[in-house]
Formats: C-alpha cells, structure tokens, sequence
C-alpha cells in the first residue's frame, strides 16, 4: 500500500482533474483504473517534461531496484526511484523538492543510497537527482541535485556519450 504525503495527489489524465485525498474520489472513478497518483506537483512536472523531452523513450515510474534480498533476520530492503528512462543504458531520476528534514528519514534515505552504490553501481552511477530549488548538494554527500530546469541538459549529455 502507497503511504500518501500531504503533498500527494491523484489526477484522472482524461479530465485533467486532480484530487487532494483518495476519500474525495468518486467510486467509479476508482473502479475505472484510470487515476494516477503523484508524490508531489513537482514529481507530476518532471514526468511531464520528459514525455516532452523524450517521447519514443519508456518511462518507468517508480522502479523499484531490490537492494537487500530478505533473509531469515530481515526483510528485503528495496527502493522505488522515481523515474526509470529505458534507454539501452538506462537512466534514472529521483525528484526531491526539499531535503529530509527528520533526523531518522534522513539516515534512511543516506542507508539506501549507499546500498544502491554498494550493490548497484551501475545504477548508481547513472542516477540523476533533481529539484526545483536550484544546485544544491545532498547534506554531507558529494551527490549534486540539478534544477529541473537544466535537467534535460544534464540528459542530453548523458545520452550523447551513450
């Protein structure tokens, strides 16, 4: 079950009509399979831009990567990235509008990153953070945050070397 943020919201992509709480959808709206639910505005925006930016690409939204597999003492630890571009070499972006501002979510969040370097480089290593609060870097990391604004720029050069 999705865990929903008060920035969350759900959108009908027919009517372009947004809802603020699942509790104020209309039931056969739910029934209809139609509605997309968006962590933030901001997540909504960049998926938008790049459907613009790259139209015969597949977008995965929230690809979830396994880091840890469970075993007998703990569960599997896995991470839903934002947004998967299928390319040959795929890219990956995360949306973060703000910094975490909770001590234990931020430990959490430090936790996974690192998983993902240590077991998936590849993945790591092609991952693109992005905001729309301009350059700023993940609090004690060397993990930039690109404005969403020159993200396609940052893209293009990626997808230019592949």
């Amino acid at each position: 079950m999705r865990k929903e943020n008060k920035k969350s919201f759900w959108i009908d992509p027919a009517t372009s009509r947004t809802y603020p709480n699942k509790k104020d959808i209309p039931a056969y709206l739910l029934a209809s399979g139609r509605l997309q639910h968006w962590d933030s505005v901001l997540e909504f925006k960049t998926f938008q831009f790049l459907e613009v930016w790259f139209p015969k690409v597949e977008i995965r939204r929230q690809k979830e990567i396994q880091i840890y597999p469970k075993n007998k003492a703990f569960p599997k630890i896995s991470w839903k990235i934002d947004f998967c571009l299928e390319f040959p070499i795929p890219i990956y972006i995360e949306v973060k509008g703000q910094w975490l501002l909770k001590d234990a979510e931020k430990e959490i969040f430090w936790r996974t990153l690192r998983g993902v370097q240590d077991k998936h480089p590849q993945i790591f290593n092609r991952l693109l953070f992005t905001s729309d609060k301009g350059d700023w870097k993940i609090p004690h990391t060397n993990l930039s945050v690109v404005p969403l604004n020159n993200l396609r720029t940052h893209l293009d050069s990626i997808v230019a070397i592949d």
